[in-house]
């Protein structure tokens, strides 16, 4: 070897460096390698449990074909496509943010004629005083009457005092005797010994009035 040619001395920082580099490169690999074999296992699993399902649709031992519907007798897959539905989304905003009164199926068209005239119209006071004239309450009902106030302490009162004072007391007389027929109703269709069709006769006339005075309750208040 010529003396002029320089010597090539190693650079230990750089040798220790590229070693590190090395060793760790094995150990990545194997992270990788660890988390593909992962993917892969959850793979097969999700394949065979498709596989499973598809089987059970040809009457599998393992499943019966109630497992694929729902109580109401509907398929997972039509629930599903309801769910993800943009008009069934569209639906459940509209019925979550609207203001729905929920009701029951309807009743004899008269007799609906009858109750929507009750609380829409109000009635002359001759014919509601001919109305509380005819209706009493059960003897064995004490609490069904009108609450009154003593003369001497009502006349110290205001004059609106006063208005206010007669138009509750109007309420309950109203309230009350609307009670004492819906309470001779039941009770004619509980316990009375006539004839069935009759005694239906009886307190359905009965229950008429009371919701005529129900009716005139309502525009009282309002």
């Amino acid at each position: 070897m010529s003396e002029d040619t320089p010597k090539t001395v190693p650079n230990k920082g750089q040798c220790s460096t590229s070693t590190s580099s090395m060793s760790k490169e094995p150990e990545l690999t194997r992270e990788v390698i660890f988390i593909l074999q992962e993917l892969n296992e959850n793979m097969k699993s999700q394949k065979e449990r498709i596989e499973k399902l598809e089987s059970a649709q040809y009457y599998d031992e393992e499943y019966s074909e109630d497992q694929f519907y729902d109580d109401d007798g509907q398929s997972f897959d039509e629930i599903l496509q309801e769910n993800v539905s943009p008009n069934n989304v569209f639906r459940n905003l509209m019925e979550r943010f609207s203001y729905y009164v929920p009701v029951e199926k309807k009743v004899n068209d008269d007799l609906a004629k009858f109750v929507n005239s009750s609380f829409r119209n109000e009635l002359s006071d001759d014919k509601i005083n001919e109305l509380l004239k005819e209706v009493h309450r059960p003897e064995n009902c004490e609490a069904l009457v009108k609450t009154r106030v003593n003369r001497e302490i009502w006349r110290l009162l205001r004059a609106q005092v006063q208005y206010d004072d007669n138009k509750m007391q109007s309420v309950q007389e109203l309230l009350v005797k609307a009670a004492s027929n819906l309470t001779k109703s039941v009770d004619k269709l509980a316990n009375s010994t006539e004839n069935p069709s009759v005694a239906c006769g009886k307190a359905i006339e009965i229950s008429t009035y009371a919701i005529a005075l129900l009716g005139q309750t309502y525009r009282t208040l309002t």
